[in-house]
């Protein structure tokens, strides 16, 4: 029975996100009656589970290292929950231990690994914490909220013209267009379709020694620039405030020049977007890259009564009521995102009503306190497994 967690910083984090998410899941498991601690991924770490081992270790996007073919979770043979909030093909040291378990964000993920690399793998949605709200008479200074930074798609696609042979260049080619006109593909298993199709074009002397990891990473990549530059454009009448990386605005402005209506600022700490998103009438979300899950901006745009514009997924429909909980739009019918944006800035009362009812089913069923309670009884059987094999490791 898992009594004592501890929870781990991790080493370094984008905007500092997940620093903030393991400070929030330590809460919850504080309120749910765990003795649970937080400390950070350094070398005092050693000393302090040694001096008081719990039963349980949590962590964010991977786990700790002793050396670079060690995980600590090995030595001290404790499991190991690495709540993943990347796509799975990027930690492939992981999947090594017996002692780790891996969420995934995205069902289809979870899938991929049982079936092909890694058993101990959950689902495990995003999540916010139960204390988010929206500030009581605060204005909503901003129409339209686009977090994210830009994504060099074009750059990516002459990259593979480059390093990749033609027929792996026509299967990427490929692979984008299902992912994009298909709700349901993923990008791994469009570019698995297409691999299999194109590799006939394949020269007879050629080795089929692709690096899949890195073509996956470069694929999701560009989806995702992609989206976000497709978003943008199609936008025509709103007001939209794009928050991302230092020189995102030129390389915006030299996509998107006829493009007046949009406002480029600096990135911002995750906790500042949360003050960001309790600002806005309207938080987008850019979600084809999980097609079976979703993004914590969704969470936390309806935790803050924004009104979250995001792209529908067999996931999220079961989640959330279109038009009453949610707004859902289909990439390939992106031309409508613009009459959509635009019908619930038009309309204040109908927009609040959507969002408000958002922010109850969230509270109601995706904060961290939720995920902590369905991940012990998702987990259980692998924790059964691990102690019989430290029972066997005795013997």
């Amino acid at each position: 029975m898992i009594k004592k967690v501890l929870c781990i910083n991790p080493n370094s984090s984008q905007y500092q996100a997940l620093y903030y998410f393991t400070k929030k899941i330590h809460a919850a498991f504080l309120r749910l009656g765990y003795d649970c601690r937080l400390l950070d991924n350094d070398e005092h770490i050693i000393h302090h589970i040694s001096d008081d081992p719990p039963d349980l270790l949590f962590c964010f996007n991977g786990a700790l290292f002793v050396s670079p073919e060690l995980f600590l979770c090995d030595i001290i043979k404790i499991p190991q929950i690495s709540c993943l909030v990347d796509h799975p093909f990027a930690f492939a040291k992981l999947f090594k231990s017996p002692y780790v378990i891996v969420t995934s964000d995205d069902q289809a993920s979870t899938k991929i690994l049982h079936e092909h690399m890694f058993p101990p793998t959950v689902f495990m949605p995003h999540a916010v914490e139960r204390e988010l709200a929206p500030v009581p008479n605060s204005e909503r200074i901003y129409d339209v909220v686009l977090l994210a930074s830009y994504i060099n798609f074009q750059g990516i696609k002459e990259f593979w013209k480059k390093n990749y042979p033609f027929w792996v260049c026509l299967a990427l080619d490929d692979a984008i267009d299902l992912t994009l006109s298909d709700e349901q593909t993923t990008f791994v298993d469009a570019f698995r379709n297409a691999i299999n199709k194109r590799i006939k074009l394949r020269s007879p002397n050629e080795k089929n020694d692709i690096n899949l990891l890195e073509i996956f990473g470069q694929l999701e990549l560009y989806i995702k620039g992609r989206e976000r530059y497709d978003m943008l454009n199609a936008i025509e009448d709103a007001e939209v405030h794009i928050f991302g990386n230092a020189d995102h605005a030129s390389n915006w402005k030299g996509l998107l020049p006829h493009k007046k209506n949009l406002h480029y600022h600096d990135a911002v700490s995750y906790e500042e977007s949360l003050k960001i998103m309790q600002q806005s009438k309207i938080v987008l979300n850019c979600g084809l890259k999980n097609k079976f899950g979703a993004h914590e901006r969704i969470f936390a745009g309806l935790a803050c009564e924004a009104l979250v514009i995001t792209h529908a997924n067999p996931y999220l429909r079961t989640q959330f009521q279109e038009d009453k909980e949610i707004c859902f739009y289909q990439y390939s019918q992106i031309s409508q995102l613009n009459q959509k944006i635009k019908f619930y800035l038009e309309n204040d009362a109908k927009r609040e009503q959507v969002a408000k009812a958002g922010r109850l089913n969230v509270m109601a069923h995706h904060t961290w306190d939720h995920r902590i309670q369905q991940l012990m009884k998702d987990i259980a059987p692998y924790l059964e497994k691990i102690a019989q094999l430290k029972n066997e490791e005795k013997e």
